[in-house]
């Protein structure tokens, strides 16, 4: 009963301050109410708590699982907004060179070919501008220094350890994602292979059932890594990763 009206007298003090702030050091709060005003802000039930330290267990669960949902949403969030921006951006152009080709086609050809001596072919650049802009695939960058998490931030956001930590290092093949209901890799190689003649070479990957088979990330590590230093460079210019994930799915 004690500890029910100390936590309803906390939660009172929080709505009439509106806001509480949050201690760096979880592990340094000693007060009860402290504790009690936290635990409010970030929605953590209380029931069953006897000590303050089984609160504070309660209170790093929570942050813990709130720190991860913002690893993996805010740049899923980022990323989906930038698409959005960049179809808005492509539509707008689009409708200005089917403005600019409408204008043209009403034009007298005498002028029209006076116009594209100083130009050039105006029809054949507007079709290949507008080739471009109707393209719907989505390409995302991803590129730092060695070691400073892109692989680490792509394979969170995937939900799956499938990159290499150096996969995306300047020693390392280009990897590309891409939407695949199934996974897959497509490797393609530097120079056809002699024996069958291809370009490319395409792996499927089989979902790890047992702790004795590959994982994805095994399965993809050998196509993207020099397996020395002495090695003058990997034999594929790049690798594209098909993989079942809504983000990728929402690149085209």
């Amino acid at each position: 009963m004690i500890f029910l009206s100390i936590f309803s007298l906390a939660f009172e003090t929080s709505l009439s301050n509106k806001a509480t702030s949050k201690p760096k050091n979880v592990d340094g709060i000693e007060d009860i109410m402290e504790m009690v005003e936290l635990m409010i802000s970030l929605e953590v039930l209380a029931k069953g708590c006897q000590t303050l330290d089984e609160m504070r267990v309660l209170v790093k669960e929570k942050m813990a699982r709130h720190n991860n949902w913002r690893m993996v949403n805010e740049p899923f969030s980022v990323l989906t907004e930038a698409k959005k921006e960049d179809e808005a951006k492509r539509a707008t152009l689009l409708n200005f060179y089917k403005n600019t080709e409408a204008c043209l086609n009403n034009l007298d050809d005498k002028f029209r070919s006076i116009l594209e001596l100083i130009t050039g072919k105006l029809k054949d650049k507007i079709a290949l501008h507008k080739h471009s802009l109707e393209k719907r695939e989505y390409v995302v960058l991803v590129a730092g220094e060695t070691s400073s998490g892109k692989s680490t931030l792509l394979n969170l956001i995937l939900g799956e350890e499938i990159l290499p930590h150096s996969v995306l290092s300047t020693t390392s093949t280009i990897c590309e994602l891409k939407y695949g209901a199934t996974p897959k890799l497509v490797a393609h190689l530097k120079e056809k292979n002699p024996q069958t003649g291809l370009a490319e070479k395409t792996v499927w990957l089989g979902q790890p059932m047992k702790a004795s088979q590959q994982s994805y990330l095994e399965q993809i590590s050998s196509f993207v890594h020099q397996k020395s230093e002495r090695e003058k460079g990997s034999d594929y210019k790049k690798i594209e990763v098909f993989w079942p994930h809504s983000l990728l799915e929402e690149s085209f």
